[in-house]
């Protein structure tokens, strides 16, 4: 475990990339492919949050920056559905070079790789921000519409 965190943690003009054998970067891609698998029920946890709290949002006047929310979840979703195929190909990859080392350029697969990553982590970095706007606006609505409430019912 700890070098695959070597790996997720690495300096950007490490040789690492160079050093590493294939069997931690198999393992490596294997957790990006299950970290797609949550980021697929998390974006449609988010499309739920905006569906369970809509009449609120409406109401709250968040709607147009709600609707710039889902039209980056839509963008998300067709960025995880990229990273899938991409990550599931590179796994194909790293299964034929680790069967037969001469399936493959291995410094071409290694730079394939390095791009992989490095799609990943500005994926998780668009991923957070996005949470962190939606969870932000959602709550700012529904905090407004609750003092709203709350003022009306005990003003009656």
């Amino acid at each position: 475990i700890l070098r695959i965190m070597e790996l997720r943690l690495r300096p950007k003009k490490s040789d690492y990339m160079l050093q590493a054998d294939t069997e931690a970067l198999y393992v490596l891609t294997e957790h990006w492919n299950t970290d797609i698998d949550f980021y697929k029920d998390e974006l449609k946890f988010l499309e739920d949050v905006i569906e369970e709290h809509f009449l609120w949002i409406i109401q709250s006047g968040k709607m147009p920056l709600v609707q710039v929310l889902k039209e980056q979840i839509g963008e998300a979703k067709t960025e995880v559905r990229k990273l899938d195929e991409q990550i599931k190909k590179h796994l194909m990859h790293l299964e034929e070079l680790m069967e037969n080392a001469f399936t493959h350029d291995e410094q071409k697969f290694r730079e394939e790789h390095e791009k992989l990553e490095e799609k990943f982590g500005a994926f998780v970095k668009f991923f957070r921000e996005l949470k962190t706007n939606l969870y932000s606006t959602v709550k700012d609505g529904i905090d407004k519409e609750k003092r709203k409430y709350l003022q009306n019912g005990v003003s009656e």
